[in-house]
């Protein structure tokens, strides 16, 4: 059962490394017609999930080797992932993210709010925002 255990934190964390790629891409861009930017809850989730897929990865080995550690270490891990460094990283990103839209013109037309998921189009000028609006309708 823990091999299983074992290759799922593996898989989630190849997945959850993927999307948090996507961020670093989207503060890293250079010039780009339109970005679509998640939501703050979004983004933290995401940290949030590849810090504690690491530290699942790390307690799985270890059970390998009949060194497990304490559940106690475990939640303390979950923790500090959810409440101090997943933030930390979302805030920084966030504001780069942000720092680099000075020159879009936000798509309200395109906003997508549930409880689920939220996000934000950006477009450098409002005839691109219709565009993508008109794509959308079609």
């Amino acid at each position: 059962m823990i091999i299983f255990r074992f290759i799922i934190s593996i898989l989630g964390f190849i997945y959850v490394s993927s999307m948090a790629s996507e961020y670093i891409a989207v503060v890293q861009m250079k010039s780009s017609k339109y970005v679509v930017v998640d939501g703050v809850v979004n983004i933290w989730a995401v940290y949030s999930g590849v810090f504690i897929l690491a530290y699942l990865i790390f307690y799985y080995f270890n059970s390998f080797k009949n060194k497990e550690p304490s559940s106690k270490q475990l939640n303390y891990a979950v923790l500090v992932s959810v409440l101090l460094i997943g933030p930390l990283f979302t805030l920084a990103t966030y504001k780069m993210i942000n720092s680099n839209l000075d020159n879009y013109v936000k798509c309200d037309s395109l906003n997508h709010w549930s409880s689920r998921y939220s996000s934000s189009t950006y477009a450098i000028s409002n005839d691109i925002c219709l565009n993508l609006v008109s794509d959308k309708n079609k």
